[in-house]
């Protein structure tokens, strides 16, 4: 079973790392290069880190709350994505050389929430498997 949650952590995080790639290329050639700040190598071991991450919490909720768990767990990672927002938005520590900055928070805020849309929307799999 468990199999199952993990397989959908692996895909969660090479499709959202596939769209955080696709939309910080476009960003760096739109707007802005902030690639000094946020390399891409730095999102796909984040989004590979907290797929197994999430995948691994997914399953415990499921196992000690068969019924609720998975609505739990989901609410959760929402809230703790919705939150973590304000860390980019606190950042002031900026290299002196790079220009603007003001954009970066409007940069980084999407990719917050890339893997927690994905997961959300590939999580019923499992249900559909668990059947």
């Amino acid at each position: 079973m468990f199999k199952s949650y993990f397989l959908l952590g692996l895909a969660v995080s090479l499709i959202s790392s596939l769209g955080a790639s696709i939309y910080m290329t476009k960003y760096y050639e739109l707007i802005s290069d902030f690639s000094s700040i946020l390399p891409l190598w730095k999102i796909i071991t984040c989004y590979f880190s907290l797929g197994l991450i999430v995948s691994g919490l997914c399953f415990l909720s499921t196992k000690l709350l068969p019924k609720f768990g998975g609505i739990i767990f989901n609410i959760v990672f929402v809230f703790a994505s919705l939150c973590s927002i304000l860390l980019p938005i606190m950042k002031e520590d900026f290299p002196e050389s790079l220009e603007m900055t003001e954009f970066y928070p409007g940069f980084v805020i999407p990719l917050h929430f890339i893997l927690p849309l994905f997961w959300l929307a590939l999580s019923p799999i499992i249900k559909k498997n668990e059947i």
